[in-house]
């Protein structure tokens, strides 16, 4: 049996028929024109151009059951069909041994490789096996044969040059062959003017798919995989889904095929688990890519792959270092065989891109840096352009659940966790869920403005989730004064909501708190405290609560004391602290003040002259005048006698309101 490798593709002949509904138009030009001639002198040859998954092999094979079942052309023509790989040809004279095993072996042949074997050792071993092929072919009605063979670059490159010069002159003289071949790049044995083959083929261009022949593709592997009705719908509901499907794979036909089961399956979430195993299974296609390109478009190809944007040339000479001629040079061969795309702009400065953005994304994927934005950045593109609205909220609950479920492994976390956290237009809810759910490194990502988180922790306040309000507070940079005075100014605002949040704060225990968030809970927790010690201490003070006055104050103190930043307090906080500590002089709680100030230093290190204020008070009330005397110079050096005669004054009037309501009904 012969090792030539034949239809590659492992699928019948009426399965692969029915599935060929893309390219039609190459090839029924094609055939047209092979079809028509008679091969009685030496016709055409054609080299069909177009990346790995283009449709290369599948037009080869098109073309090989056509002439098949041709009643006129298959009397006279006989299709031998080559395989990518043939280990065994590794010169000229291989090649016409291995079409004469082929002819053997099915079409009842008989008798070539035997005579050929006389020859094996001979110095005209390929003059003497092309002349034995030519006359066994001679001796029978179907004399003439269509030479098909994909990636024929590989057998070039094992060709001595004047075996590809005997090739040319062969195929220039003899009507016996045509040569139908494939190649994913523009072969510089074609282009070249000083090669043997320079612009001896036809060449036939396999371009990307219109949005009008992947729909004709999707609709036919709905077909296939009896999934029509679940197409129809998306294409009806979503027909941009096919544009962003034919962008993302480049217009590659076999790349489309691949993301089939994505396309459908999108509607229930599975997608990027399908995403991942087509990347495993692409790496061979897309390693074999890259292996085929000089070393110097391997380094372009690199630099432009990893910004995924599209690139300048100034910009990819920054990453390769070589000359600006030279990477011109390579973006242009790079262009003709469709692996670089060209975006012209109104400059002279056009940019360039991966023409397969599925290559990309494959090439992101295995060779970007771990944390790298760019390393995801397809899968952001693709997700906000693929998903309907909400569609990615419902994606990112499910991953959060998955998650703390530990239903994911690290690298799936790690992907999708990196994907996710750079999505802005999603709900803050859904942010914070994903914020919390993620590592740091990761979750450091995620920015969520500070208004917003207060205006959303407003509306859990008046939904009754105090919870949830309490954690998304946590996530407002409270270190901000502006924020601390919104925060205390709700509070101000809406007094009998104090105590339940309170009660839940003291539920919240230090070592629960993620660590990024402990500075925002003291300074919440602080918060809290000026707003229901200026609440509370007003009444315990009018109505001399001494106990409860100590308990207010001692609370108070415990929480600036466990403030160890050095911040300023803001102007709210500075006016409430001031308040307090006023009620307090009025009802000559003095033991109380002097306490707080000495035992927190809190007013001596941030807030100077409010402890200078109190402890002129507290010496004129106690009639110590030196102490009076001292202080009063002090704060002279900063405010005015005037200011601090107000200061004593306000206190004696709030003093003289506590007695009068000490005197009406309690």
């Amino acid at each position: 049996m012969s090792i030539f490798l034949y239809n590659p593709d492992k699928k019948d002949k009426p399965a692969f028929l029915d599935e060929f509904v893309i390219r039609t138009r190459i090839f029924d030009d094609m055939f047209r024109e092979i079809s028509t001639d008679k091969m009685i002198v030496p016709e055409q040859h054609y080299m069909i151009v177009g990346p790995r998954g283009a449709g290369k092999t599948s037009m080869l094979l098109r073309l090989k059951y056509a002439v098949e079942d041709d009643p006129v052309l298959s009397k006279r023509v006989i299709p031998v069909m080559f395989g990518e790989e043939q280990y065994n040809i590794g010169e000229l004279g291989n090649l016409w041994e291995r079409i004469a095993e082929y002819l053997e072996d099915y079409h009842g042949f008989e008798g070539i490789t035997a005579e050929i074997e006389k020859y094996i050792h001979r110095d005209d071993y390929e003059e003497a096996t092309f002349r034995i092929l030519i006359k066994h072919l001679d001796q029978r009605e179907q004399n003439r044969i269509m030479l098909l063979i994909d990636n024929i670059g590989q057998l070039f490159d094992k060709f001595e040059i004047n075996e590809i010069r005997r090739l040319r002159e062969i195929l220039q003289t003899w009507p016996h062959i045509r040569l139908v071949a494939g190649s994913p790049v523009i072969l510089h044995y074609i282009v070249d003017y000083d090669q043997p083959l320079h612009e001896f083929f036809k060449i036939i261009r396999l371009n990307s798919l219109t949005d009008e022949e992947a729909m004709t593709l999707l609709r036919k592997l709905a077909v296939v995989h009896h999934e029509e009705e679940k197409i129809e719908r998306i294409l009806a509901k979503t027909p941009e889904r096919v544009a962003t499907l034919n962008t993302l794979s480049g217009g590659i036909p076999r790349t489309v095929v691949l993301l089939f089961k994505v396309f459908v399956d999108n509607e229930h979430g599975n997608a990027l688990s399908d995403l991942e195993k087509i990347l495993d299974a692409v790496t061979p296609l897309y390693k074999h890519r890259m292996d085929d390109l000089p070393p110097q478009q391997q380094k372009i190809i690199d630099a432009v792959a990893l910004h995924w944007e599209p690139m300048e040339v100034k910009d990819i000479r920054k990453a390769v270092r070589l000359e600006s001629k030279v990477i011109s040079a390579q973006l242009r061969q790079l262009e003709k065989n469709q692996v670089i795309e060209k975006y012209r702009t109104k400059t002279k400065n056009h940019q360039y891109q991966l023409k397969e953005r599925f290559f990309n994304i494959w090439y992101l994927m295995r060779y970007g840096r771990k944390m790298d934005r760019n390393k995801v950045i397809w899968l952001v593109k693709f997700l906000e352009a693929w998903c309907e609205k909400g569609e990615i909220e419902k994606r990112i609950r499910d991953y959060v659940k998955k998650v703390r479920e530990g239903a994911l492994d690290g690298s799936t976390m790690e992907i999708y966790g990196l994907t996710y956290s750079f999505f802005d237009k999603i709900k803050i809810e859904t942010k914070l869920r994903l914020k919390e759910s993620l590592p740091a490194h990761l979750s450091s990502n995620i920015k969520i403005n500070d208004r917003d988180l207060l205006n959303t922790f407003e509306k859990e306040m008046k939904k009754g989730n105090l919870n949830k309000a309490i954690t998304t507070i946590l996530n407002v940079h409270l270190i901000k004064e502006d924020n601390r005075d919104w925060v205390l100014n709700y509070l101000e605002k809406n007094e009998s909501l104090l105590e339940p949040i309170a009660n839940q704060v003291v539920k919240y225990r230090m070592d629960n708190v993620e660590p990024e968030k402990e500075l925002n809970f003291l300074y919440f927790r602080r918060t809290l405290a000026y707003a229901l010690t200026y609440e509370s201490v007003t009444n315990a003070v009018i109505w001399d609560k001494r106990e409860e006055v100590v308990a207010l104050t001692d609370y108070l103190m415990s929480l600036i004391e466990s403030d160890q930043q050095d911040i300023e307090l803001s102007i709210r906080e500075q006016t409430l602290l001031l308040i307090i500590l006023i009620f307090l002089l009025s009802g000559e709680y003095y033991g109380i003040v002097t306490h707080f100030l000495t035992r927190t230093q809190f007013a001596d290190k941030r807030l100077s002259f409010v402890s200078k204020l109190a402890k002129y008070y507290m010496a004129l009330k106690t009639n110590d005048e030196i102490e009076a005397y001292t202080i009063s110079a002090q704060l002279q050096s900063f405010m005015s006698q005037e200011r601090i005669d107000n200061f004593a004054a306000s206190v004696a009037k709030i003093k003289l309101i506590f007695e009068e309501r000490r005197s009406l009904p309690h």
